[in-house]
């Protein structure tokens, strides 16, 4: 079958489940980044394989986690349900550390890594600093590493929840890094399907009753950890930054 003919296929399958923007960008990644819709590769589309795909999409589930990576800051990474899908806003962040923070060499954690596409790509880009990445889930860990195996990169890696940490298993750091859980549980239905039905909720939901329960906790942890003079830097929901930036102010947490 033709690759045009594939294209055609798959978006005659898929319309009316998406978008016409979001179908573009379905049909562009299954063409690029599954095996089963290379170019020059016979594709049937009664195949088990195949229907399967087409069936998850039609369900919602993201069209990363079918492939199984998501790019991010010029670089693949490795992604499944266990870990959030990396988004562009974040790659702000990581632009908003490397304006700030010079060659110097540095030690930088990383809290609540993910993937670690944040802490991965700060290390690529400066690969003089000393990078820790942590997290509370065993298996975000475990993508985290196969991603830093995935560009050859050497970083020390920590499970530990950030709630109760063990200052045994952290060193001093120049630099905290952090784009911790800050939707509130009772938003969850303002989300979009794909999100709140198929990514790690907890990645993602913090309690009505404390909006910046982890920033709190971020911010117990760096007086213990963070090196005098250190910098701290967080995505965090617009709605709740004044909020942090008092509480960073009075120490209140």
């Amino acid at each position: 079958m033709a690759h045009k003919d594939i294209r055609e296929e798959i978006i005659e399958e898929l319309s009316g489940f998406f978008s016409a923007g979001e179908l573009k960008s379905v049909v562009r990644i299954l063409l690029e980044d599954h095996p089963l819709f290379q170019p020059g590769q016979a594709v049937y589309f009664q195949h088990n394989g195949v229907q399967q795909i087409l069936s998850r999409l039609k369900k919602g589930e993201p069209i990363q986690y079918i492939v199984g990576k998501a790019l991010f800051f010029g670089k693949f990474f490795k992604v499944g349900p266990e870990v959030l899908i990396p988004r562009m806003e974040t790659e702000e962040l990581v632009n908003l550390v490397l304006k700030r923070e010079g060659p110097e060499p540095i030690a930088l954690l990383d809290i609540g890594t993910g993937s670690g596409c944040i802490g991965l790509s700060l290390q690529t880009t400066r690969p003089e600093w000393e990078v820790h990445l942590s997290d509370i889930s065993e298996r975000a860990i475990a993508i985290a590493s196969e991603n830093a195996c995935l560009h050859n990169l050497d970083v020390q890696f920590i499970h530990d929840d950030i709630l109760k940490f063990n200052k045994a298993k952290y060193g001093i750091y120049d630099v905290i890094v952090s784009n911790p859980p800050y939707v509130l549980e009772s938003k969850r239905l303002t989300l979009d399907d794909n999100v709140r039905e198929f990514e790690p909720k907890a990645a993602l939901f913090v309690t009505d009753a404390d909006p910046i329960l982890f920033y709190k906790a971020i911010l117990h942890f760096a007086d213990e950890h963070l090196r005098t003079g250190g910098r701290m830097y967080f995505e965090i929901h617009p709605g709740y930054a004044d909020d942090l930036v008092q509480l960073c102010l009075n120490k209140t947490y």
